[in-house]
């Protein structure tokens, strides 16, 4: 071993990182011994570190932190982001939206087999334009409007509706998608003043027409009922 201490409960500074035997002899007043082991994980003392954006340090759009703490590779690694006080997560590399502009403060704390470490930052963010949008009509074979609910002063649009076609800059576009099923969404406004860029992103479902078909089980009749059976889809709708 590397040392020894005695004591009931006591403290003991290792020199070096590494993986240690730790062994416990016990002997009571009748001479009696008892000797229990076990492994300690020694590892570098965690010290925080990330990078701030540089570019669009804006508000309504998603700002990203690289974490760059020297305990990244670590198994037993904890790092807590604290955006000002707003919201805390525990990913390895922070990202959040603010919603209001002027000086934030980024906290990272590293955390690594109960030592921890903390880095503060602050930036100082500029009003971003908002950004929302919903649709009508997402029916197969007729055109979908979209319904832009930006701020309209001084900006910039760019549709992207995730089918291949081409981006629209119109402010509330309409477009018919060629096939059903599920597309992603993207709208970008840009501020022509601040250079603000910011995002919006939803999913939308083109649902395909249902397809009626039926059958009869007994002769028609005039002024007669019967009873139609449908056999697809469209069973909900009768």
């Amino acid at each position: 071993g590397t040392g020894t201490a005695s004591g009931q409960s006591v403290e003991y500074q290792y020199a070096n990182t590494g993986v240690y035997q730790v062994s416990l002899d016990i002997v009571n007043n009748d001479g009696c011994t008892n000797l229990f082991s076990d492994s300690i994980r020694i590892a570098h003392a965690p010290i925080a570190s990330f990078d701030l954006p540089i570019n669009n340090l804006c508000t309504n759009t998603e700002l990203n932190f690289s974490n760059n703490s020297n305990s990244l590779d670590e198994d037993q690694s904890i790092f807590i982001w604290n955006y000002n006080s707003e919201y805390l997560d525990t990913v390895l590399n922070g990202a959040y939206t603010f919603g209001s502009s002027g000086l934030k403060e980024i906290t990272l704390i590293a955390e690594l087999t109960g030592c921890r470490d903390t880095l503060i930052q602050q930036i100082t963010l500029t009003d971003g334009p908002e950004t929302s949008f919903s649709w009508t009509n997402n029916c197969f074979g007729d055109s979908v409007q979209f319904i832009n609910e930006s701020e309209i002063s001084n900006t910039v649009f760019t549709w992207n509706f995730g089918d291949g076609s081409s981006p629209s800059n119109t402010y509330g576009p309409t477009h018919l998608f060629v096939n059903p099923g599920t597309f992603q969404l993207s709208l970008q406004v840009v501020d022509t003043v601040s250079r603000c860029i910011s995002f919006k992103y939803d999913s939308i479902v083109v649902n395909g027409h249902p397809l009626v078909n039926y059958s009869v089980n007994q002769p028609i009749t005039e002024n007669i009922s019967c009873l139609l059976y449908t056999s697809d889809a469209a069973d909900d709708l009768l």
